[in-house]
């Protein structure tokens, strides 16, 4: 027959097994929690400078609408290879 002593070691050492399980789990979760944090806030960094970025293309597009000239438009559009609906366009062909 057991003592009372006996079963209350026996009761102390789960008592510290299970005390000891859930301060690994504890620091486990904390470590994931942080590293899960750090993968967020890279992210955040990224949108942000990302934020920037499409802010001034929004503000020199912008600038460009307000001082929108048909003409430039034109040019502009002659440069990349556009032609008018009335214009004639003649292609090279080498033999």
């Amino acid at each position: 027959m057991k003592t009372k002593r006996q079963s209350g070691k026996k009761n102390h050492v789960i008592f510290r097994v299970v005390i000891a399980v859930a301060v690994a789990f504890a620091l486990f979760k904390g470590v994931q929690m942080f590293m899960q944090l750090e993968a967020k806030q890279a992210e955040l960094d990224a949108l942000e400078q990302r934020k920037e970025i499409e802010t001034i293309y929004n503000e020199e597009m912008a600038d460009k609408v307000e001082d929108f000239d048909e003409n430039d438009l034109e040019d502009e559009a002659r440069e990349e290879g556009f032609v008018g609906p009335n214009d004639q366009v003649l292609q090279l062909v080498n033999n």
